[in-house]
């Protein structure tokens, strides 16, 4: 009797000690692919990440290379298990862009949003102002001391807008756009492909119309006039 008691106490005092253990353990460090898909996941990795922004996320890369590819420049940075592709137009009127996020071991690219959903307004500095914020949207942002930057963006039927009490005073989304049809108004309509964001028409000729600009079937997006 006394040898099983002995053996159930060593059992009890084993079992203690490896749930203590495991409770203490030091957690397996995450991988940086794990890392990036569970940020691109959550948003916070999408087509309007910055190098400057994805290094704060995953930390500095092993190393960083340009290429100009025709008109546009192309930035890479290669991580041990990753590799993240930008580009940019050569007029550097946007950053440097996330392309393609890779997990180099497979090759397999990581899914990432279209960035068709802003984050924070700083954001807004990512967009492309040749379309602006058309077909995105706002909702989650406070843009009431956004004012100077909204004046200069283009927007269309299809932006989502976030509530009037976070929007600058007098700025009324819905009434510009009805504004814009006015027959009396400069306008122009082209096409764009979906798939490539091209527009048919020159650029300048199209920042410079302040009406409207049909760019999708549908939907109507508002150009503000340049200076």
């Amino acid at each position: 009797m006394k040898n099983q008691w002995r053996v159930l106490g060593l059992l009890t005092g084993l079992y203690a000690t490896a749930l203590w253990a495991a409770q203490n353990a030091t957690p397996p460090a995450e991988s940086l692919i794990e890392k990036a898909r569970y940020l691109a996941k959550e948003g916070n990795i999408c087509q309007l990440t910055t190098p400057e922004a994805l290094k704060a996320l995953l930390g500095p890369p092993q190393s960083e290379e340009k290429n100009l590819d025709g008109d546009r420049e192309t930035l890479v940075l290669r991580y041990d298990d990753l590799t993240a592709r930008f580009s940019r137009s050569t007029d550097h009127l946007t950053p440097f862009l996330l392309q393609t996020l890779t997990a180099t071991p497979d090759g397999r690219d990581i899914e990432i949003g279209r960035g068709d959903v802003l984050r924070s307004p700083a954001d807004l500095a990512q967009c492309n102002p040749m379309w602006g914020v058309a077909s995105v949207s706002l909702v989650g942002l406070d843009l009431r001391e956004q004012e100077a930057t909204l004046e200069k963006m283009p927007f269309d039927t299809r932006t989502l807008w976030p509530p009037r009490d976070r929007l600058p005073e007098g700025f009324d989304p819905a009434r510009r756009l009805e504004e814009a049809k006015n027959p009396g108004l400069a306008f122009a309509v082209c096409t764009r492909r979906a798939s490539t964001g091209t527009a048919s028409g020159s650029p300048s000729s199209i920042s410079r119309c302040g009406g409207i600009i049909k760019n999708m079937p549908g939907s109507w997006c508002v150009m503000r006039p340049s200076a």
